[in-house]
């Protein structure tokens, strides 16, 4: 797997590509890289869970990844429009 330098260098070395075309190339990058991680994190959050021993652990992780990837409580309480400022 390439770097995302060296995709960088690679694409800033094409003379054909355009600026607009660099930066859409970029912006996939980057966006591959955040997805790359995403998944390795849910991976391992996963396994761990894959761990569990007890209802209680089992819980415990769920409650956990609900608030990692949805925010906290609090949060869950307030409807689109509270928290979108409406």
């Amino acid at each position: 797997m390439r770097t995302k330098r060296a995709e960088r260098d690679e694409l800033k070395s094409d003379s054909d590509a355009s600026e607009g075309s660099i930066r859409h190339r970029e912006l996939s990058i980057d966006q591959a890289e955040g997805l790359r991680m995403f998944v390795a994190e849910l991976r391992e959050r996963l396994a761990a869970a894959a761990g569990a021993q007890t209802w209680a652990e089992l819980g415990t992780w769920a409650l956990d990844a609900l608030h990692r990837y949805l925010g906290p409580s609090e949060d869950l309480r307030r409807s689109p429009r509270t928290s979108s400022g409406r």
